[in-house]
């Protein structure tokens, strides 16, 4: 079921993962640093086929840490193995593995084989059947040990061989301090069954797939239970990351996309999601560009879609007064910070300084130097300062003018500014410059819905409905006859799952049920036959770039269940 040359064998809650190396295949982003532009290559670290454990701490030295299973007669290649989300099966090779817990993993083999690292880092503690490390500085903790039959350890500074005879199992366990007393653990197939019932209470939960994509929700439902990682280090809260394997952190636009999905499997969680990343948020409002276990990254920010996901969830769960008064504190700073921090020329309208600051890194809006102004900026403020006036109403009334006052103001300098002739523009802040003319990214604004002015709104639809846009997987990221369009050129042609999902908002708004339809139902045919990628090519669908990643996931979940609502089988 689970292709572990893209995706991970993981748990839920669990900051370990197995992943495999397949001769001459994609093998996703493992040990490399791909550029953006044009997919190359900067660094490869050259794993060798086969089967590997992690922990994804160690997110940027990919190998440090990096165990891998060295199993006699597949020297030279990965063994052929079947993974379920309770456990990973190497029939020809006699190997077996499963979680005992979120911090434990077995290996159960019938032959003889071993367990090596040859890229350590911490304290190491070596005895005849025992090794421990301790990695301060990522506050990582490992202890491996036998549960039967014969095992040996040989280690030396930075590396170690740890050896198992046949009819043996070992148990690794890891921890974000160092290992104290082992706690006791069922037999391995009992193991094998909490996992397989803790996997199916997850995916029963969520919305019923479409026709003839049974197996494509069973895998969505592994890579949203899979992803989840237990709090702890930076994170609150229990997360659901993006991967385990390469993108192993929380990003502050994608956990609004976690929330969305978790929400049909329990509103707690998705409350959690949504909230996680303002955990740390600071005086002046700013929320982390991405949040580890063990590093906070402060150079970015990513587009407040926040107001919009807190539309859909109170739409799909009843927010206690708690959550209302968080989410009421939260998100007036993130607002704020917008308004009052990245309005730099003060004529109503905020500014990305990056392409990274507007989740389309990237992108031809940001091919020349500036801070750059664009409509689906203010768009998002709008709607999540909708969302504050109804909070208002219960802990801060006097404050309601103030906050309608600010969405108007944004209103009229979008519609004045930053639309021509009612289309959305991108520019320069300082010279006004028009930028990205062939991007789709300023109709992200469509997400106001009926709120934009009948002539634009008739407009917008018209030109994104232009083949060079919506393709027959969905809107392309530049359009098809842009001189800058790339096949594979990240956010400069294929599709994006976010892409997709903020305008089919705005749509479905709109009543433009049809039109939303035809968005979702491109994006899933994408899904069919790329997976869950990073993206996808805009001219055949295929998957590029990491194969496995959690914000197509949960935009398919989304869709899918849009898509039944709207009638479709």
């Amino acid at each position: 079921m689970i292709d572990l040359s893209t995706g991970v064998f993981s748990c839920f809650g669990s900051h370990l993962s197995v992943f495999a190396m397949h001769r001459g295949a994609q093998n996703a982003n493992r040990g490399k640093k791909v550029e953006k532009n044009t997919g190359r290559v900067l660094y490869d670290a050259g794993l060798t086929p086969g089967l590997y454990i992690r922990n994804f701490i160690h997110r940027r030295n990919y190998e440090m840490n990096l165990f891998k299973l060295e199993i006699p007669g597949f020297e030279t290649e990965c063994p052929k193995y079947t993974c379920m989300p309770e456990k990973l099966d190497m029939h020809e090779a006699g190997v077996e593995l499963c979680y005992a817990s979120a911090t434990t993993l077995l290996i159960r083999t019938k032959r003889a084989m071993a367990l090596t690292s040859a890229c350590l880092a911490g304290e190491q503690k070596a005895a005849e059947t025992t090794f421990t490390l301790y990695d301060e500085a990522n506050h990582y903790g490992l202890y491996i040990s036998p549960v039967s039959g014969d095992v040996r350890v040989q280690a030396e500074e930075g590396s170690v061989r740890v050896e198992l005879a046949a009819g043996s199992e070992l148990r690794i366990e890891e921890s974000f301090e160092r290992i104290g007393a082992q706690k006791e653990i069922p037999d391995f197939d009992a193991c094998v069954a909490a996992q397989r019932a803790s996997y199916e209470e997850f995916l029963h939960k969520l919305p019923e797939p479409l026709e003839g994509d049974e197996k494509l929700m069973e895998l969505a439902a592994y890579g949203l239970w899979s992803a989840v990682a237990f709090a702890r280090g930076n994170y609150k809260r229990d997360c659901m990351l993006v991967s385990k394997n390469y993108m192993c952190g929380m990003w502050s636009w994608d956990h609004c996309f976690a929330a969305m999905a978790t929400s049909f499997v329990s509103p707690e969680r998705a409350w959690d999601q949504l909230m996680c990343m303002f955990d740390d948020q600071r005086e002046d409002g700013r929320i982390a560009d991405c949040i580890e276990a063990v590093k906070t990254e402060w150079g970015y920010v990513k587009p407040p879609i926040h107001g919009l996901t807190l539309t859909i969830l109170r739409s799909r769960m009843e927010l206690n007064e708690e959550q209302r008064r968080e989410a009421y504190e939260k998100l007036s700073k993130w607002a704020m910070f917008w308004i009052g921090t990245r309005d730099l020329a003060g004529d109503g309208i905020p500014q990305y300084l990056h392409g990274n600051d507007s989740g389309w890194d990237n992108n031809t809006v940001f091919d020349k130097k500036g801070n750059i102004q664009s409509a689906e900026l203010p768009a998002y403020l709008i709607q999540m300062i909708e969302e504050l006036v109804k909070l208002a109403q219960e802990f801060e009334p006097e404050a309601i003018p103030v906050w309608q006052a600010r969405a108007e103001k944004l209103k009229q300098a979008m519609l004045s500014e930053l639309f021509v002739d009612n289309l959305p523009i991108a520019r320069l802040a300082d010279t006004h410059e028009r930028v990205g003319l062939y991007s789709p990214l300023p109709y992200m604004s469509l997400t106001l819905g009926m709120t934009l002015p009948e002539g634009t709104r008739k407009a917008m639809l018209k030109r994104l409905d232009d083949p060079d846009f919506l393709t027959p997987y969905g809107i392309a990221s530049e359009a098809l006859n842009s001189p800058e369009y790339q096949l594979d050129g990240y956010s400069r042609g294929s599709i994006w799952s976010y892409g997709q999902f903020l305008p089919v908002v705005g749509l479905i708004k709109m009543g433009e049920i049809e039109y939303a339809k035809r968005i979702m139902k491109g994006f899933l045919a994408c899904c069919r036959k790329g997976g869950f990628s990073e993206c996808f090519c805009s001219k055949d669908g295929a998957g590029q770039r990491d194969r496995f990643l959690n914000w197509s996931v949960c935009v398919y979940v989304m869709f899918t269940a849009w898509l039944r609502e709207f009638g479709e089988k």
